[in-house]
C-alpha cells in the first residue's frame, strides 16, 4: 500500500465532504423557505376568510337572519372575489377560489403558485410550487352546509 506522507488525500476527502455538506444544507434552507411561505399563506388564507365572512354579513343580513341561508349566486361570488383581493394586496393570486360552508365555518379554498422552487438533489429543472389552500372563518347562524 502506498502511503501519503504529504495528507494531499485527506485534504481532498475533506473538501468532498464539505461540498456534500454543502449540498445537504442549501436543500434543507430550501425546505425551511418553503415551509415558510407555507405557513405564510395560510396566514392570508385565514385573512381573506375573515374579510369573504364580512362581505357576507355586510350584503347577506337579512337571509342569514331570516332563514340561516345565504344566496348562493351572488352571496358567495362576493365572498370568492374579496377573498382574491385579499391576495392580491399581498402580491400573490389566487387561483380556482371556491367559497362554501362546512359545519358553521366559511371555507376559501383555492391554490396559490410561488415563485420558490421544489429543493431536490436528483432533478435539474426547477418547477414553481403550486400550494393548495385552505381557510376558514367562523360565520353565525348558518344552518348546514350548502
Amino acid at each position: 500500500m502506498i502511503k501519503d506522507k504529504k495528507g494531499s488525500a485527506m485534504v481532498i476527502w475533506f473538501l468532498g465532504l464539505i461540498s456534500v455538506t454543502l449540498m445537504f444544507l442549501a436543500m434543507q434552507v430550501g425546505t425551511t423557505r418553503i415551509i415558510y411561505e407555507k405557513s405564510k399563506l395560510y396566514t392570508i388564507a385565514d385573512e381573506a376568510a375573515d374579510k369573504a365572512a364580512e362581505e357576507l354579513y355586510e350584503y347577506q343580513t337579512d337571509p342569514l337572519k331570516n332563514n340561516g341561508n345565504v344566496d348562493l349566486n351572488t352571496g358567495l361570488q362576493l365572498a370568492a372575489n374579496k377573498a382574491v383581493l385579499v391576495f392580491a394586496q399581498y402580491g400573490l393570486t389566487l387561483n380556482n377560489p371556491t367559497v362554501h360552508f362546512d359545519k358553521g365555518f366559511l371555507v376559501v379554498d383555492g391554490t396559490v403558485s410561488t415563485p420558490y422552487v421544489n429543493p431536490t438533489l436528483t432533478t435539474r429543472n426547477a418547477d414553481n410550487i403550486s400550494f393548495i389552500i385552505e381557510g376558514r372563518s367562523l360565520i353565525r347562524k348558518v344552518r348546514g352546509d350548502t
